[in-house]
């Protein structure tokens, strides 16, 4: 019924009509719904936006996690993929998104549907809005109150439209938790792989688990951190060989190479790497079947050797499926060492030795002689410095200087070198603060020169003696470097006994020794004559006084070193042996005579 039915149905029938209620009591009820349906519709709305949304942002991460699990792209590329998917996803919002969050409808936007599904013509919206104003000073106020009372009363059979023209939240809804449940179920069958596509989703450095694992790499004997994200940076010696050296696990790569990228010119470089155990074999390994790692036998060692490190490379191993981040292999010049040997010889030895030539290693000292070693780095500054004798470290320390200026000494106390009594041989090791040592050994030898026993001359002026006697002795000795005592011993045989009490040490005073009590090698050779009292001896006609002259020469704190002359023998006699010996000398000397005048008369009868 229209209004202006309504309108003539009262003035036919001339009803009054009572005084109206408040207008929010009646249509509270409609008033309600109309408010549900607008926040279920809205709810709809953004139901429909936001699933299109969601669908949009599972097709996307499965777009990145694709490219990304294929091709395994670098932080930058990642960067750009993920910049390309958001902007994919800002346009999705925009466009497909945004228009269902912005409609924004009121009563009367409702009161317009239900009359458009009910087929009214205005009623709902004219009783809403004579509700809405209580001023009664224009129109027809029975009018007003019977549109109202129309509405109120008939409005609760109406049904108001909560469907919303291609939602289709459902569907959407549907699919949007079928993506949802096949990513979580994804996600829990293999949780490796998806933190590792979240740690590359925010740019992170985690590898996609592999097949063939590269648990370990060492690069010139120094390993390498693998972890993800590691800055790994390795400095290795310029010039020299370098030694590649992964340990590789899981399913055997059918092959392994290592690829060096020049950081200055970008020039590449790959060099295939060969497993340990089978390098002469390396030619067939390409036609094995891949096998898994033997897991008692650990990772198998695969090598490869870069024959001269020129620059500073980033270099990859690549195993099968798996790969290393780049590792930052810098070429560093090694420490440029110089050593310089000093010798020091005994105080006793005069200043009579020359100094080692400079920078020489292999250098010949006297025996006792004290070597220091000094080094200085020209190029770089050292951490470290020790020299090994007979395989024992000792530690070099700076006394002078810093930096490229220090040098390093070795420490006087408990020196290997010191007071040297033989040859040895010795190494020098440094370590730089990049970690290098030198690049090539640091080894020398010291060649020690012996000290000789001294030499020792005697002689007796006769061969015949009275038991107590004083016969004379002359002697003379010399040394390579110093005296330190002169004593001679006479020991008694007995004729009938044999060798009888103990020898006896008589000293032999040495004017030049001095103070010092040695003589040093500027007053050698010593030489003179000294009495030998035999009354001591209890001597006895027939036995034999065996005379040894013994010289010691002096080594400082050391012991010296014994030298002896021949043994002087004297026949024990009395006085007639004696003018028996005189005769028969005598004799002698008269034989000699006529035998030497006869040879003088032949030779002149010759003529």
């Amino acid at each position: 019924m229209s209004t202006s039915a309504i309108k003539t149905s009262a003035m036919s029938d001339a009803v009054i009509v009572p005084a109206a209620r408040p207008g929010a009591d009646r249509l509270a009820e409609l008033r309600g719904r109309i408010v549900g349906v607008r926040r279920r519709r809205q709810l709809v709305r953004a139901a429909a936006g936001l699933s299109r949304f969601g669908i949009a942002l599972v097709v996307a991460l499965v777009v990145v996690f694709l490219v990304d699990w294929m091709f395994s792209p670098g932080r930058l590329a990642r960067g750009l993929l993920l910049l390309v998917a958001l902007a994919v996803l800002a346009r999705t919002y925009w466009r497909r998104v945004r228009p269902w969050l912005k409609v924004k409808e009121s009563e009367v936007d409702i009161a317009l549907a239900v009359e458009k599904k009910q087929g009214l013509d205005s009623d709902l919206v004219a009783a809403l809005e004579f509700d809405r104003q209580r001023d009664t000073s224009s129109g027809s106020a029975d009018l007003r109150e019977a549109v109202v009372d129309y509405v109120a009363d008939f409005g609760r059979s109406w049904q108001l439209p909560l469907e919303v023209p291609d939602a289709r939240v459902r569907r959407r809804l549907a699919w949007l938790a079928a993506a949802v449940l096949t990513m979580a179920a994804a996600a829990t069958a293999r949780p490796d792989i998806a933190g590792a596509f979240v740690n590359r989703l925010f740019l992170g450095h985690a590898h996609y688990p592999t097949r063939t694992r590269i648990e370990s790499l060492t690069i010139g004997g120094r390993p390498v951190d693998l972890a993800p994200g590691a800055a790994a940076r390795v400095p290795c010696m310029q010039g020299r060989l370098l030694l590649f050296e992964a340990g590789i696990g899981g399913e055997e790569p059918r092959i392994a190479r290592l690829r060096v990228v020049s950081v200055a010119s970008g020039a590449t470089t790959e060099v295939e790497l060969f497993e340990e155990a089978s390098a002469a074999t390396a030619g067939d390994a390409a036609t094995e079947s891949p096998r898994e790692a033997s897991p008692q036998g650990g990772p198998r060692r695969f090598t490869a050797r870069l024959p001269k490190l020129t620059e500073t490379v980033d270099a990859h191993v690549f195993a099968g499926d798996a790969w290393t981040d780049p590792v930052r292999v810098v070429a560093i010049e090694p420490p440029l060492v110089d050593v310089s040997l000093t010798a020091t010889p005994p105080a006793y030895a005069g200043s009579g030795t020359e100094p080692p030539p400079p920078g020489a290693r292999q250098v010949t000292v006297l025996e006792g002689s004290r070597v220091g070693v000094a080094l200085t780095c020209t190029n770089k500054r050292l951490v470290s410095a020790t020299v090994v004798v007979g395989g024992v470290e000792h530690p070099l320390a700076p006394s002078d200087g810093s930096g490229t200026t220090a040098i390093w000494e070795l420490a006087a106390a408990d020196s290997p070198l010191a007071d040297l009594e033989q040859s040895v041989g010795f190494e020098i090791r440094v370590v730089d603060v990049d970690g290098l040592g030198a690049d090539m050994p640091l080894v020398g030898s010291i060649r020690v020169k012996a000290d000789a026993a001294p030499r020792v001359v005697a002689d007796a002026q006769t061969r015949l003696v009275l038991p107590t006697a004083t016969p004379k002795l002359g002697w003379r000795v010399a040394d390579d470097h110093a005296i330190g005592a002169v004593t001679i011993r006479a020991e008694r045989v007995s004729q009938t006994a044999g060798t009888t009490g103990d020898p006896a040490t008589l000293p032999v005073p040495l004017e030049a020794a001095g103070r010092a009590g040695w003589v040093a090698r500027e007053r050698l050779p010593l030489s003179g004559t000294v009495a030998v009292p035999l009354g001591k001896l209890g001597l006895e006609v027939g036995d034999q006084v065996r005379l040894t002259v013994r010289a010691v020469d002096y080594r400082g704190s050391r012991p010296g070193k014994a030298g002896e002359s021949e043994q002087i023998i004297l026949e024990v006699t009395d006085e007639r042996g004696i003018i028996a010996a005189l005769a028969e000398s005598d004799e002698q000397s008269v034989q000699q005579l006529d035998a030497i005048i006869e040879r003088e008369l032949s030779v002149g009868g010759g003529r």
